[in-house]
């Protein structure tokens, strides 16, 4: 899940006119800054892991600013990490009403409801924000997971090639690519993902040479 992250305070005004939503006049300054201080506290308990925590945070965050886009957003990825898909599901549509232009939590919404198994939702909203911003090769790559899951690999595989021409050094593309190749009986072209991924991510080059040789179904990437 993609959270945002604070700027510095030195630009804490600026920083609230472009991630706040229009609606950020109907609350006062005070408010403004005791939402920002519970939303840096959750972030010091993700660092630590603490999602409850985290999330109770976010809360009193959206308790003082009920128009705060981006704490509905972390709230979401908490929620999800937390496996409450539902809960992260409402977070997001939250975060979408404020901001209904926002590629990256519709992308959020869409590995919500991949936990949730509702696959049409995972769907539109993939497909939303690569409309939103076309180079976002990780919503590529989400897409062909949920083709796989469809069983329909040659799409899988076209959207995970313009994942890869995006980014070519995009490691879970390659992987995934590679593992879908194994799948098909195509190991010759698996090894040559292999081969890009060893100087990339070297534990992942590993596991997929692994299925490679054993001939093995492996799971695909999806984060």
């Amino acid at each position: 899940m993609k959270r945002e992250h604070l700027i510095s305070p030195v630009v804490f005004l600026m920083w609230l006119n472009f991630c706040l939503s229009p609606a950020v006049g109907q609350v006062t300054i005070e408010k403004e800054k005791s939402a920002v201080a519970y939303f840096q506290e959750a972030e010091r308990y993700y660092e630590v892991r603490q999602l409850e925590l985290e999330a109770h945070s976010f809360r009193q965050a959206l308790f003082h600013n009920p128009h705060y886009a981006m704490a509905f957003n972390n709230l979401g990825a908490t929620l999800s990490e937390a496996g409450k898909p539902k809960e992260a599901i409402e977070a997001y549509e939250q975060a979408l009403k404020l901001r209904p232009m926002w590629a990256e939590a519709h992308r959020n919404l869409a590995l919500a409801s991949y936990q949730a198994a509702d696959y049409a939702r995972v769907f539109d909203h993939l497909h939303e924000a690569i409309r939103l911003k076309p180079d976002y090769y990780e919503a590529y790559n989400n897409l062909a997971v949920l083709h796989h899951k469809k069983r329909n690999d040659r799409e899988a595989v076209a959207c995970l090639l313009q994942a890869i021409r995006i980014k070519p050094d995009y490691a879970d593309a390659l992987y995934n690519l590679g593992a879908l190749q194994v799948a098909m009986n195509k190991r010759s072209e698996a090894l040559s993902q292999y081969h890009k991924l060893k100087s990339i991510d070297p534990g992942l080059a590993a596991s997929l040479y692994g299925g490679i040789y054993r001939g093995m179904i492996l799971d695909l990437r999806n984060k």
